[in-house]
């Protein structure tokens, strides 16, 4: 008997085949998948012979792509767990009706390829094709081309159930959802309620379910249950889902958390509104009531700012910071300082150490007034006005020159102009040279916009880098917290660079509003963007391998698309401006656009708005980890130039195009980094020897087609941004048009 159970078991086993080259692993069923070990088919496509019901729930953390063969429904919920899929495919389809349990998959949107299934226009497959917020799952679905079909006339149903309930530790609490839509079979198995950041938590209640209601009852309710409770409709025709917030009355707490360059606090419990802050330092107290909306100061130079995009009803969140120096009214010293935030029904008390720079002239240092140093300093001073003469005789007579040379070039100026922009760096370089260096003077007129210095604020540092420093900031024209202020060194190049790129106004162009002085400083005021750089936003919305919800959702291949469409319209923007950005990367794309924190799925997050920044200047205010200098050059960002701009400095559209390229692969890629395992000197000799990053795991092969066309080697060869916008891969298709329209 085991040696029959044993050949049973070694049969099952070889019920999978794979095929390395095409990375492809294919099963008899999903019982026979399971057997397979996940870690070794990473970025594989599962073939399923068969559609039979699993014996246990399968998992997979490594398929990307499912190719049903079988021509029977899928089991519901089979492919639960398979928290990396992101393409299913229907080859011997023959239904005309498709369940949404049949492809759910946990927090994701996979695209699913439909066009071999004879649909009917029937109500139970308008969740395919609809596009409404309140849903439990959708997919980007690919339709037969003949599929035309109208469900004006269906009814999608609605769950009713309040929006809140009160309560205290203790109580018992009945929470009814009636359901108003049509149902199929129960799923008496699965879990209708659940915690939205704690799906964890499954202790201490039961459900009641059937086709016309859901009970949730909690007997007795705990401090673990405060928080936006999730009901999914499972039996429902249509994925159907609603929240509901438990308000469980808890007493507030808080807790710090150090960032780099200021403290977040963390508030939680119910009722939390209002809430009162004391912060207790050496030298006294101030009480202020905080604002959901607005900033409040204490001792006229510590912040305390709501973040409403982290925040939710039973949680605020709130940065605490000191101002920039050069703002500071009077000097806040640092020291060990006590919070107590009260609500209408306790208090909570925790420390902290808050550091602060000293109320220093602007952003430069005091100097020493030491007697004992005043020798040195004397003659350190005089060899610095010796050294001052010998450089300004050298650049009077190099202006000479270059006057004399400009002179010489302008007959031929309009010749230049009207040469093909994208091909060539000149166009730039002639725009940049009509501008001699700009002093504070010439600020006034209309090629910088000037600023006065007493218009705008200087709020928390948001960014550092050798080269500079980025704050928060508000602008009277524009209003609190509208403008990000870039401090750097003032010098001719950054002077012409900002002239050229104050003239841009584009939708995917970040917006240059003026500058102004302080000290040696130059501030450039551009438009802030709320979300911060696309790396960090793609890093934070990659696929995880968790069983539950991941918030904020990941990031769909169409939202990625959409990203490198907008990328690519502003390079088209700055093509036919004859302007060469030479450092377009993905953390030097801003993003904006509304909080998606409380998003269940990705089709319910709000638009983004993608903008290019860092023109010329990125290489100034970000430090060495992605730039490289070369003998006798600047800092050169070599993971994303092309061999030309490394060897010879020469940059144009063609050296912007292959960075676009490198930028595609690093959306794709979720903001990885091209070629991590590699130092800059090694990334060096490898781009000059012809290496390419390789396709990211989730990339389609035509988008990645794209990005081979954006590395030829030979610049003429490579696409232009006008073709890369009018290729097939990132125009709306019209299942894209049909999604995007609610019916």
């Amino acid at each position: 008997m085991l040696i029959v159970l044993l050949l049973a078991l070694l049969h099952t086993a070889h019920s999978c085949d794979f095929d390395a080259n095409l990375s492809v692993v294919s099963c008899t069923d999903l019982d026979a998948f399971q057997l397979v070990n996940d870690s070794e088919i990473a970025g594989y496509t599962l073939l399923l012979q068969q559609c039979s019901p699993p014996a246990e729930a399968a998992t997979s953390t490594a398929i990307e792509t499912v190719e049903l063969l079988c021509d029977k429904p899928l089991p519901p919920f089979a492919l639960e767990h398979f928290s990396n899929l992101h393409n299913l495919q229907l080859t011997q389809c023959n239904l005309t009706n498709l369940q949404w349990q049949q492809f759910y998959v946990e927090g994701q949107t996979p695209h699913a390829d439909f066009t071999t299934c004879p649909l009917d226009c029937n109500c139970r497959n308008e969740w395919i094709i609809s596009t409404r917020n309140n849903v439990a799952f959708s997919v980007v679905p690919i339709l037969p081309p003949s599929y035309r079909c109208s469900f004006l006339h269906c009814d999608w149903g609605n769950l009713l159930a309040p929006a809140f309930i009160e309560c205290v530790p203790g109580d018992n609490v009945t929470l009814i959802v009636n359901i108003s839509a049509a149902t199929v079979e129960d799923f008496p198995e699965r879990q209708y309620f659940s915690w939205l950041h704690t799906p964890e938590l499954s202790h201490n209640f039961t459900e009641v379910i059937s086709n016309t209601s859901m009970k949730l009852v909690i007997e007795p309710v705990a401090e673990e249950h405060l928080g936006t409770i999730r009901v999914i409709c499972w039996h429902c025709e249509h994925p159907l889902m609603v929240s509901v917030e438990l308000r469980v009355r808890v007493p507030i707490r808080a807790r710090l958390e150090e960032r780099d360059d200021s403290i977040r606090m963390i508030i939680s419990g119910w009722p939390i509104s209002p809430l009162n802050l004391t912060i207790e330092g050496d030298d006294g107290n101030q009480t202020h009531l905080l604002s959901e909306d607005d900033s409040v100061e204490f001792f006229d130079s510590l912040v305390v700012r709501p973040d409403k995009w982290h925040s939710l009803f039973h949680r605020k969140v709130f940065s605490i910071f000191t101002l920039a120096c050069f703002t500071c009214p009077v000097d806040h010293p640092a020291g060990n300082y006590s919070f107590e935030v009260c609500s209408t029904t306790n208090c909570f008390r925790t420390h902290n150490h808050i550091n602060h720079p000293g109320n220093h002239s602007h952003f430069y240092p005091p100097i020493t007034n030491s007697a004992s140093l005043f020798l040195p300093i004397l003659v350190f001073l005089i060899f610095i006005f010796l050294l001052s003469m010998l450089i300004f005789r050298i650049r009077i007579m190099h202006d000479c020159c270059k006057k004399i040379s400009f002179l010489r070039d302008k007959a031929s100026l309009h010749h230049v102009i009207s040469r093909r922009t994208s091909r060539v760096t000149e166009e730039t370089l002639l725009r940049l040279e009509e501008r001699s260096s700009l002093s504070s003077s010439d600020y006034s007129g209309q090629i910088i916009p000037f600023i006065e210095l007493g218009t705008i604020q200087v709020h928390e540092k948001i960014g550092k880098g050798a080269f500079g420093e980025v704050y928060c900031g508000s602008w009277e024209k524009t209003g609190e917290r509208t403008v990000a202020i870039k401090a750097i060194e003032a010098d001719e190049d950054v002077e012409k660079e900002a002239a050229v790129l104050s003239r841009l106004e584009h939708p995917n162009i970040v917006r240059l509003y003026g500058m102004t002085r302080d000290g040696p400083r130059l501030l450039l005021v551009f438009e802030r963007m709320n979300m911060g750089d696309l790396r960090s936003y793609l890093r934070a919305r990659a696929p995880t391998s968790a069983s539950y919800s991941q918030f904020p959702p990941a990031l769909t291949e169409n939202e990625l698309k959409v990203i490198v469409r907008q990328i690519v319209t502003g390079l088209c923007y700055l093509s036919t401006q004859q302007i060469v950005h030479r450092d377009l990367a993905a953390r030097n794309c801003l993003v904006s656009g509304e909080s998606d924190l409380r998003c269940f799925l990705a089709t319910q997050r709000p638009p983004i708005t993608i903008k290019i920044s860092d023109f010329g200047m990125s290489r100034r205010l970000y430090g060495q980890t992605d730039y490289y200098r070369m003998q006798n050059h600047c800092l050169l960002p070599v993971r994303w130039l092309p061999p030309e701009a490394i060897s010879d400095h020469r940059f144009s559209t063609s050296s912007d195009v292959w960075a676009l390229g490198v930028t595609m692969w690093e959306v794709f890629s979720y903001g990885e980094l091209p070629f991590a395992e590699l130092n800059n000197f090694e990334m060096v000799s490898y781009a000059m020897a012809g290496m390419r990053p390789p396709m990211p795991k989730s990339c389609p092969k035509p988008i990645y087609e794209l990005m081979q066309r954006c590395w030829a080697t030979d610049p003429d060869q490579r696409i232009t941004p006008e073709e890369l916008l009018l290729d097939p891969c990132l125009t709306p298709t019209l299942t894209d048009f049909l999604c995007a329209v609610p019916v």
